[in-house]
């Protein structure tokens, strides 16, 4: 995560320094043992060039992690928003993610915030890891 948060403070936009960075929720619920905060874990690290950042979007009900083909409208109608957290109305939303495979997650991020906050623009922010084959690895395997 602190590397993560790294790469954020070096990489965010100026003109972002000011918006509301919202993670992607996990697909478990906060209140089940396996909910995983790692993305607002992430950004609290980065408290240096994010000013703010709340978990505003909140699984429904528990689905499976990983899960290929769900239509962004299916993940919207699973996700709530609780904004108590604000004290002002947002100006601009980041998605944060860990990765940006097909999209779903983050079209359901902009479906959901566009319901409690319509005409707010919504940008994205997505972290991936590529793993190397080791250096010693034989390249003809």
């Amino acid at each position: 995560m602190a590397h993560a948060a790294r790469a954020i403070c070096r990489t965010v936009l100026a003109e972002w320094r000011t918006s509301v960075f919202v993670p992607v929720p996990p697909s478990k619920v906060k209140n089940d043992p396996r909910h995983d905060s790692r993305l607002i874990d992430t950004l609290k690290l980065a408290s240096s060039v994010i000013t703010e950042s709340h978990e505003l979007v909140h699984q429904v009900t528990n689905t499976e992690s990983r899960q290929k083909n769900v239509h962004p409208q299916t993940r919207a109608d699973n996700w709530i928003v609780r904004a108590d957290s604000l004290t002002t109305m947002p100006e601009h939303f980041v998605v944060f993610d860990d990765l940006l495979t097909g999209a779903s997650h983050f079209a359901a991020m902009k479906i959901v915030l566009a319901r409690t906050f319509p005409g707010v623009p919504v940008s994205g922010l997505f972290l991936a890891r590529r793993v190397l084959p080791s250096q010693t690895a034989d390249p003809g395997a």
